[in-house]
């Protein structure tokens, strides 16, 4: 669903400290991304196999919280980078969680099962596009970890 995290060079010349910080970032939000992915396939599967909208339901409200915690997360990866991008980077999280709360707040009212496959849908887009409009961007600043490929997002 989300790319892997492109792999970046990490400066002989760079502060051990601040290596550390950056690969710590790098873990965490790569970890992040594959628990968001894990909730988008539970979203997925109870679709497919469930006709119940509060299973449904339970799958979104799992996967925006799963998204808001990752938000905290990139953010801090964010400031401990200095991110230039920083603030209108969070001022997108906000929208995305806003939209994420009207699509829910109009799931039980708007949408039959029929239209679960396109919720489905645009919380994907929803991922995948902010991960490649503006996550691509953060891990080109982070490390690979010492031993082998950047993880898979």
């Amino acid at each position: 669903m989300l790319t892997p995290v492109p792999a970046a060079a990490v400066s002989p010349e760079s502060d051990p400290a601040d290596v550390e910080r950056r690969a710590a970032a790098l873990a965490l939000v790569a970890q992040d991304h594959r628990r968001l992915a894990v909730r988008w396939e539970a979203l997925i599967m109870a679709i497919e196999v469930e006709d119940d909208a509060a299973i449904v339901r339970d799958c979104i409200v799992s996967l925006i919280s799963c998204a808001r915690d990752h938000f905290v997360n990139e953010e801090w990866a964010m400031r401990t980078l200095a991110a230039p991008e920083y603030l209108t980077h969070k001022a997108e999280h906000v929208r995305l969680l806003r939209d994420a709360g009207d699509m829910l707040k109009n799931f039980d009212a708007a949408f039959t099962p029929a239209d679960w496959t396109a919720v489905a849908a645009f919380f994907r887009h929803w991922i995948c596009s902010h991960h490649s409009r503006w996550d691509d961007a953060l891990f080109a600043r982070l490390p690979v970890p010492t031993g082998g490929a950047a993880p898979a997002a």
